[in-house]
């Protein structure tokens, strides 16, 4: 019987060059830090890939996932039921030029700039950290995801396609 997998994965590409720069462009970081206590969100499954495998793999996912933001935006602003969470994805880049992507829980969505709490404990890019409020611009977002208290997700597009990929590979 085939396992549903549920969870999200956080990939981690070896970039070449040094992007380092469109950090500042991609997230504001705070030096507040958020009590990260039981978490209750996208549980991570890293993985190493080469960068243009993975990009080829996944972007017909951020295609769709960025097709949808806009509903699931009014979603959010809106409200969400009670325990129910909004995460978005995003890339975040070290200053040696890796990348990695990380779930940001979001608290606000002012126009296009989301604030909210990194929910990823990241292993390559060590310039932020799990709990960190970051500022990013919606326009950076390469997928999103709306847990329920139950574990069930909306969006994930990304995990979702990964997931269900390793599961084909790990049953071949």
């Amino acid at each position: 019987m085939k396992k549903l997998i549920l969870l999200a994965l956080s990939l981690l590409v070896v970039c070449c060059g040094n992007d380092s720069n469109k950090n500042q462009e991609i997230v504001k970081k705070s030096n507040e830090f958020a009590e990260m206590g039981e978490y209750p969100g996208p549980k991570d499954t890293p993985q190493k890939f080469k960068k243009s495998y993975v990009e080829k793999l996944i972007a017909p996912h951020i295609r769709k996932a960025k097709q949808t933001l806009p509903k699931a935006k009014k979603k959010f602003l809106e409200g969400l039921p009670h325990g129910y969470s909004f995460f978005v994805t995003v890339d975040l880049r070290s200053n040696s030029g890796d990348k990695e992507n990380a779930f940001i829980e979001v608290e606000r969505w002012d126009n296009n700039k989301i604030t909210g709490i990194l929910s990823t404990k990241l292993q390559l890019v060590k310039e932020y950290q799990f709990g960190q409020r970051l500022i990013v611009s919606e326009d950076n977002v390469i997928d999103w995801t709306i847990t329920s208290p139950d574990g069930k997700e909306e969006g994930n597009f990304i995990g979702k396609f990964l997931d269900s990929y390793y599961e084909k590979q790990d049953s071949q």
